[in-house]
């Protein structure tokens, strides 16, 4: 009898898609609309603006920070466990940050908070490819829809907070919405496909060339850091990762994509009233049409991948490059009107842009080591986020413009949209082994019933080396792996 937790692209997968739709909900009103409560800090700690930054920051940052952690993290004690442990810590960190009455009592709070959200959102990443096949498009757009509601939902609700109770009654009100994480992980049962990676990943034999031998001149201490270096690139798959050659070009993509992003985010707004001279209603309602394109773009680009009518690479270039318009025309365009309709256009390319990284990662990382995959690009994104703002701000100031910082921004866009094309085109060959484009990597072999295309056969051969093989047939790149995630 199937198990309900095995159900794929039906039954109990529909019960994991809205809990993942509301994690993502809840840590856009834990962390991104934290700017709601900036202003009540700073009039009760008497601060300024400048002093508080950094509180924003160690809550942003702590998503890219536990990123490639809590991906070897969720392989090591599965998705469901580290929702719940950072869902209760996140929400401690919160509860008490309501008695705060000293401005690094919110430090702590934004530390801790940003880390254990951080940790409690990232599982909601990576499960759906557990439950979701031929619909995996649709239920990604769909989780990463929660983002924009968040925005519409906890924004409103966490102004009306702060005006009836305050902010610190807030925070308690809040804590206890968060607890919601709790219940989210306890949806995420184990499928067998999950519980075979995490079994790989404990029961990790050594070698004989790991084993040191007692004739060995190596001291303890070295033979120690050996032992400890090769915990850790088993536990983060280091090694495999900078041998996969659309990974490598992924991270760079995403670095620039997502230095972009945030830059545009930024500094559309004041680009709007300062060099337009909008006002700033105006310029927030611009803000929140993209909001509106993005949130549809990202449940309606699911669509057009499970209905295969363009391929899931295809579609990431054609979003980067879509996402470039805006910065790149937006210099150039004076009128309002112009300018609704180029951040219509900015939120349909990266509404598809953000899921979509994700989702092409899925495709050409093996199965058993995608969290620790898509932890490393959280992370890398977190550097570009760090690094778009602090230059595009200093070539703003050197300029005394936005037109630069737009141009350089819409430059990045095109160039990674370039760079994925080329990378797509090229293909590495081996003396007796051919791979499209990455490196194979060795891989647990799928058991999960519901994936009928993956081949039963174990007389079949098998490629990698290590101590983990995959069927020769469901090889990275091939149709069959493509289908298995």
């Amino acid at each position: 009898m199937k198990n309900k937790s095995d159900s794929v692209d039906g039954g109990w997968a529909w019960c994991v898609l809205l809990a993942t739709f509301t994690n993502q909900l809840l840590y856009a009103g834990a962390v991104p609309l934290v700017g709601i409560y900036l202003v009540e800090w700073q009039e009760y700690f008497g601060v300024g603006a400048g002093s508080l930054s950094f509180i924003a920051t160690e809550l942003t940052l702590g998503l890219p920070a536990i990123g490639f952690l809590a991906g070897a993290l969720c392989q090591r004690f599965g998705c469901r466990l580290v929702m719940i442990f950072g869902g209760v810590i996140g929400m401690i960190s919160t509860f008490f940050a309501s008695f705060s009455t000293q401005l690094w009592h919110l430090h702590i709070y934004s530390t801790l908070a940003g880390v254990f959200y951080g940790a409690a959102y990232f599982p909601s990443a990576i499960v759906i490819r557990f439950y979701f096949k031929k619909r995996l498009g649709f239920a990604n757009g769909i989780t990463y829809a929660g983002v924009g509601a968040g925005f519409f939902v906890m924004s409103p609700l966490l102004e009306t907070l702060c005006s009836e109770y305050g902010w610190k009654g807030a925070l308690m009100i809040q804590s206890a919405i968060n607890a919601n994480f709790i219940a989210l992980g306890m949806i995420l049962r184990r499928t067998n496909m999950e519980q075979t990676i995490m079994t790989a990943y404990r029961s990790k034999p050594l070698t004989a060339s790991h084993q040191v031998s007692d004739a060995n001149d190596l001291s303890r201490a070295e033979s120690l850091c050996k032992r400890i270096l090769r915990n850790i690139d088993e536990t983060f798959a280091i090694s495999h990762l900078v041998k996969n050659a659309y990974f490598i070009t992924l991270c760079l993509v995403s670095i620039l994509s997502f230095a972009s992003h945030i830059s545009v985010l930024i500094y559309t707004a004041p680009k709007l009233v300062g060099d337009l001279g909008l006002s700033k209603t105006t310029a927030s309602l611009v803000m929140s049409v993209y909001g509106i394109s993005s949130l549809l773009a990202r449940v309606l680009h699911g669509f057009l991948l499970d209905f295969k009518w363009i391929s899931t690479t295809n579609l990431y270039i054609l979003s980067l490059l879509i996402a470039g318009i805006q910065p790149l025309f937006n210099p150039l365009v004076t009128s309002t009107a112009g300018q609704f309709a180029l951040i219509v256009v900015y939120g349909i390319g990266a509404g598809m842009m953000i899921p979509m990284t994700m989702l092409v990662c899925r495709k050409y990382v093996a199965i058993n080591i995608v969290s620790s995959a898509i932890g490393l690009l959280i992370t890398v994104g977190g550097v570009g986020n760090i690094l778009g703002t602090q230059l595009m701000g200093q070539l703003s100031d050197a300029t005394g413009s936005y037109a630069v910082p737009f141009y350089v921004c819409g430059s990045f866009y095109w160039l990674s949209a370039i760079a994925m094309a080329l990378i797509t085109k090229c293909k590495r060959f081996k003396d007796g082994n051919q791979h499209d484009i990455a490196e194979a990597i060795p891989d647990v072999a799928a058991t999960q019933t519901d994936f009928d295309d993956i081949p039963k056969d174990t007389s079949k051969a098998t490629t990698g080396t290590g101590y983990h093989q995959v069927p020769g047939d469901i090889q990275e790149g091939s149709d069959n792996w493509e289908s298995a995630v």
